[in-house]
């Protein structure tokens, strides 16, 4: 039984005013002729893709996602160990799942630096039913 799976996503990140961004992304994908095994099954959940989720608790055969956020250049400091630093709030929401679409939102806040290493991002998404992550990461962040 061969499935057939489609999936696509937009980003986009604008330069607002001085020193301020404004960043969004959608995607969506689905599944045809059957159902996805555990492995082929579209996932959300995790940093960036709905926080307040644990790493792919979400799954299904379909999933549509979309986050907005903005950011604050804080701090510039080129040759520094920290080069740029940034304050952000984001929302994202989403779903994955089979027959029953239920959309999940969540917000993030944090802080972003740029570093000789790679960017570092300490922050935590908030979402429903009281749901909380804290994130610390080193690394692709967006």
């Amino acid at each position: 039984n061969d499935i057939v799976q489609l999936s696509a996503g937009l980003s986009a990140a604008r330069p607002l005013s001085d020193g301020w961004f404004l960043q969004w992304r959608a995607a969506g994908g689905g599944t045809a002729n059957g159902r996805a095994g555990p492995i082929q099954q579209f996932t959300l959940g995790g940093p960036s893709r709905i926080g307040a989720l644990g790493l792919g608790e979400q799954r299904g055969n379909n999933f549509a996602y979309a986050s907005g956020g903005i950011m604050r250049l804080l701090k510039q400091n080129p040759g520094g160990i920290v080069e740029r630093l940034y304050a952000g709030a984001w929302y994202e929401g989403g779903d994955a799942w089979n027959e029953n679409f239920n959309w999940f939102h969540s917000g993030t806040v944090g802080i972003t630096g740029e570093t000789r290493l790679g960017l570092v991002f300490i922050g935590a998404s908030f979402g429903e039913s009281g749901r909380v992550r804290f994130y610390l990461s080193l690394g692709k962040f967006f």
